[in-house]
This record gives C-alpha cells, sequence and structure tokens, in this order.
C-alpha cells in the first residue's frame, strides 16, 4: 500500500471536543480498552469504546476520559476513527513529547510491510485537558520513543527493499524531522541490472539538506555487508552530528 493511502488515513481521524454529553448506552458485546493514567494527585482513567458506527473503511471509536475509574460521566469526550483488528489496537500510556506529562495512544491503521499509524492524545497540565494530536504526530509511521534521547524515530516500508527512517524532535514547540535516510528499490543501473539508492538528509540552517548518496548493486555487496558504504552510521545520530 502506498504511503499517501496511509497518510489519508491517519488524517481522516474526526476532530474531538472537551465537556461533551456522555455517548448512548452501548450493547454489553461491544469491545471496549481501558488503562489508567496518573495526572499530578489524581489518576484518570482512559476509555475507548467501539460504537459499530462506520468511519469510511473503517469504524468509529469513541475515546473518554473520566476523573476516575467508574464514573458515568466523561470529562472529556472525543470521537476517533480504526482501520485495523480489535487485537492491535494496542491503547499505550507514556510520555509522549518528553514533558513529565503521560500521554496516551493507540495504534488505528495496520497495513502493508506492518506499517501502522496510531492516533496522539497529548495532556496539558495549565489546562488539565488532553488535546488531540497537536504537533502532527498520527502522519508518523511505526513510530518508536526514545526518552533518553528525546527523539522519535519512525519507519515507512514501501516494498520489499524499500524503506525510509526519520528521527523527530520536539523544538520550539513542534515537531521537527532532523534526519532522514531512504533506500530506492530498484532503481536502473548502468550495467542494466537492478539495484538500490540510498539517500541521507539531514537538518542543517534550519532545513533538510542531502548529506549522502549512494548507488548500489545488490549483486556486488559481500554477504553481511553493509547496505551502501558508511550508510549505516547514519543511523546513529550523535555519530554524524544533529
Amino acid at each position: 500500500m502506498r504511503r499517501s493511502l496511509f497518510l489519508c488515513l491517519a488524517l481522516a481521524l474526526l476532530c474531538g471536543c472537551s465537556g461533551a454529553e456522555s455517548p448512548p448506552s452501548l450493547p454489553p458485546e461491544v469491545q471496549s480498552w481501558g488503562a489508567e493514567l496518573p495526572a499530578g494527585d489524581r489518576t484518570l482513567w482512559i476509555e475507548l469504546v467501539e460504537t459499530g458506527r462506520p468511519a469510511g473503511d473503517g469504524r468509529v471509536l469513541d475515546v473518554n476520559i473520566y476523573e476516575k475509574r467508574g464514573d458515568s460521566r466523561p470529562v472529556q469526550h472525543f470521537e476517533d476513527a480504526y482501520y485495523c483488528s480489535n487485537e492491535a489496537v494496542d491503547l499505550t500510556v507514556e510520555d509522549v513529547n518528553f514533558d513529565g506529562n503521560l500521554d496516551f495512544h493507540f495504534i488505528v491503521a495496520v497495513g502493508e510491510g506492518s506499517n501502522r499509524f496510531s492516533s496522539y492524545y497529548i495532556w496539558y497540565a495549565e489546562h488539565q485537558a488532553f488535546q488531540q494530536d497537536p504537533y502532527g504526530l498520527n502522519n508518523l509511521c511505526s513510530a518508536q520513543l526514545y526518552p533518553e534521547e528525546r527523539v522519535i524515530r519512525t519507519f515507512m516500508r514501501y516494498n520489499i527493499g524499500a524503506h525510509e527512517t526519520c528521527f523527530y524532535r520536539f523544538e520550539n514547540g513542534g515537531l521537527v524531522c532532523v534526519r532522514r535516510l531512504k533506500i530506492d528499490y530498484p532503481v536502473a543501473l548502468e550495467n542494466g541490472r537492478e539495484g538500490l539508492e540510498a539517500t541521507v538528509e539531514d537538518r542543517r540552517d534550519g532545513e533538510l539538506s542531502e548529506v549522502y548518496r549512494a548507488t548500489v548493486d545488490p549483486a556486488e555487496q559481500p554477504p553481511g555487508g553493509e547496505i551502501a558504504p558508511g550508510f549505516s552510521r547514519w543511523y546513529e545520530l550523535d555519530a554524524c552530528g544533529k
């Protein structure tokens, strides 16, 4: 599945609103997921409820935030949409933007190559409320958080040989891509065979600039060798500059 389709799915998530009425009662067989989320001196209860209503090719999901588990009326209510199996939702509580406050996210789409997209909810302590994806995180594919480095790393597979890895940091209240490594395959080689092209873009002077490019014939690569000479070192942010 092409990248554009995944991005469309991610951008199709419905906007949320706070202070809404509780959603109507649902049949007991409808599936739900829940998790506790410590916020200051209280522990909120996050609940996702399958509504059974269609949302394009997916289904509408109610996202309810309760003051505590067992409450009947949420303090915040959002509508979202998901396009994967129930088993893949994977509701997760963690500090997404590395500000010391816990946030939550859950998977909404899983495609070819195990590419996955999630929906993110960020806690703002000054407002004592969640905001739905204020940074554009929903557009990130297969995101992994690295709290010690304060980095988010993503991975997108295009086909059996083509893929892309990006590194993001939070800067000046926004999410910024600081490095992109990409393998294009297949590309036509001068010898008539199919090869691959490896490129790296690094953030310099406020924008991404190409700092590496190599075209490789896989047939000439030694077994177990680097995909392209010197390419792997760019996966270490500190090794090549930030």
